[in-house]
C-alpha cells in the first residue's frame, strides 16, 4: 500500500497513516509506504507506527521522506 501525503499538515498525515495501518493489518498486508514532506509528520509517523508494532525505516528522496513500514 502506498500513501502520498505530501503537502498535508499534521495531524492529517498521521491520522491517515494510522487508518492505513489498521486496514493493512485487517487485510493481511505486510508493507506500507508513506510519502511525506514535513519533518514533523515524518517523526510522528515513525514513532506511532513503531508503537503499533511495525518496523519503520526512512529515506529522503528529492523533496520527500519515504517512510517504509513493515509488519513485524
Amino acid at each position: 500500500m502506498k500513501l502520498d501525503l505530501q503537502g498535508l499538515a499534521c495531524p492529517s498525515p498521521l491520522m491517515q497513516t494510522i487508518d492505513a495501518l489498521r486496514t493493512a493489518e485487517t487485510s493481511g498486508e505486510q508493507e506500507v509506504l508513506v510519502l511525506v514532506d514535513d519533518p514533523g509528520a515524518r517523526d510522528s509517523v515513525l514513532r506511532v507506527s513503531v508503537k503499533m508494532g511495525w518496523t519503520a525505516t526512512c529515506t529522503r528522496k528529492a523533496e520527500a521522506f519515504w517512510v517504509y513500514l513493515t509488519k513485524k
